[in-house]
């Protein structure tokens, strides 16, 4: 009987990519739509999740059963999911408002697998999750009515309409490519490439930015002790960003000026959690030379054994 491998750092240290264990969502039922219990769930997806590709690369693959473009009424598409500025400020959610119309696609999932894609979404956090389930009335481009399932940021988290800031050139443009991939209305695709593009992080304000992010997704992902803390250091980041950005375009030179030490308050804000990213990314590396040597290993050794034998 051969001996067990011994576990490396990647028991430790999986892909942030990777879902959740496969197990019950810690949702409370009846904080659910009924229709989440069906045997097959629609998803109205209007953010990054329009395209079908998108999808399908989600939590390590989702299987659909179809995809169609649709529009939603009396909601708007809204960026207030703060993210990690300024990589990534924001990301979007829907909100009610009357007379407003969203664009998006209608997909069809077995409810498993409806499971994992909002589980990647961080249904698995339970009552800290970032988005909560909405039921909306979906009318397909084919003239069908589908109940569905939208992801709406949860109000305890979700940014004031006055402090919403524009989302990065990679998510806008990912929202466009899954708008033209399933076909939606030319007009709200125009009106998705017209929306104002964050500035691009450069330097060392991109490095800092993308390794805290690395060490905020780690915590988060997990739900490890102290997540509260991290989420306020978050908060506060993304506070000085706001109004780093509001100096930066205000016609203001002092306020203009105003904005190059609150871009170092930010930074500052993140610097402990991005030398935490930075041992998680180098930590990770690691696991993975140590996976290939010890694959390695299990290959060569039996050879080795066949040769002694003969």
């Amino acid at each position: 009987m051969k001996a067990p491998v011994p576990n490396t750092l990647n028991a430790l240290f999986p892909p942030l990519s990777r879902p959740p264990p496969d197990k019950p969502l810690p949702i409370d039922p009846s904080e659910r739509p009924a229709i989440c219990q069906e045997e097959y769930v629609h998803n109205f997806a209007f953010g990054s999740n329009m395209g079908p590709e998108k999808v399908k690369a989600r939590a390590g693959g989702i299987e659909f059963v179809s995809a169609e473009p649709g529009l939603v009424r009396d909601y708007r598409l809204a960026f207030n999911l703060g993210g990690v500025p300024p990589i990534e400020p924001v990301m979007a959610g829907i909100e009610p408002e009357q007379g407003s119309v969203i664009h998006g696609t209608l997909i069809k999932l077995p409810r498993a697998q409806y499971e994992k894609l909002y589980k990647s979404e961080g249904g698995g956090a339970g009552k800290k999750r970032a988005y909560l389930e909405e039921e909306v009335t979906v009318e397909t481009y084919s003239g069908k009515q589908v109940q569905a399932v939208a992801f709406r940021t949860a109000p305890r988290i979700a940014l004031p309409r006055h402090l919403e800031v524009p989302a990065s050139k990679r998510y806008l443009d990912l929202l466009v490519e899954g708008a033209k991939a399933i076909g939606l209305d030319k007009d709200y695709v125009r009106r998705l490439e017209e929306l104002p593009r964050a500035p691009p992080a450069n330097g060392i304000e991109k490095w800092i930015s993308r390794s805290f992010a690395m060490f905020f997704f780690f915590w988060a992902v997990r739900q490890l002790p102290g997540m509260s803390a991290v989420y306020f250091v978050k908060l506060v980041a993304f506070f000085v960003y706001h109004y780093r950005e509001v100096c930066r375009q205000s016609t203001s030179p002092a306020l203009q000026l105003l904005a190059y030490p609150l871009l170092f308050i930010m930074l500052l804000i993140m610097l402990p959690g991005s030398f935490i990213g930075v041992g998680i990314r180098l930590a990770r590396t690691c696991s993975s030379y140590v996976d290939k040597g010890w694959k390695r290993i299990k290959v060569v050794v039996p050879e080795r054994e066949a040769k002694e034998l003969k």
